[in-house]
């Protein structure tokens, strides 16, 4: 995990931010899921002023909605996960990323895991976008 300016708790890879998301969510660790993602001031200081919902209502409204789907995706990938030792084994995008002026956020990963040591390979979805910012990963979006 990296520190920078307004981007605070963020990986240097995607990859790194998926791993952290199975470990904590195999561990039950509901509000270490809900620490990936971006928080409000991120949204509203760095996505929000090149997002064109900017265009559709109130920046609030878009967060709350957003929130909601940060509370429940948390909580549903934790209760897919929590009990079990899980391996990250890769992560892949399902969709072509949305580039703006000053980050990406890309769509749709599928992160496969293994039930440690050596069970089979299984695909959660539960994280629907990573927003990538001067080189640095957070969840952008959890599946509600």
């Amino acid at each position: 995990m990296v520190e920078a300016p307004g981007f605070g708790g963020a990986f240097r890879s995607a990859d790194a931010l998926a791993r952290e998301a199975v470990l904590r969510a195999g561990r039950a660790d509901v509000r270490g899921v809900w620490d990936l993602r971006i928080v409000l001031g991120e949204y509203e200081t760095i996505l929000w002023p090149e997002l064109p919902e900017r265009n559709d209502g109130p920046m609030t409204f878009f967060w709350a909605m957003m929130e909601g789907r940060h509370r429940k995706g948390a909580r549903a990938l934790v209760g897919e996960l929590a009990g079990a030792r899980w391996e990250f084994v890769r992560l892949e995008w399902t969709e072509e990323p949305a580039v703006y002026d000053g980050f990406t956020i890309h769509k749709f990963p599928e992160i496969t895991v293994r039930r440690a040591p050596s069970g089979p390979e299984e695909t959660v979805s539960f994280i629907t976008g990573v927003v990538e910012y001067n080189g640095l990963y957070k969840v952008f979006s959890f599946r509600d």
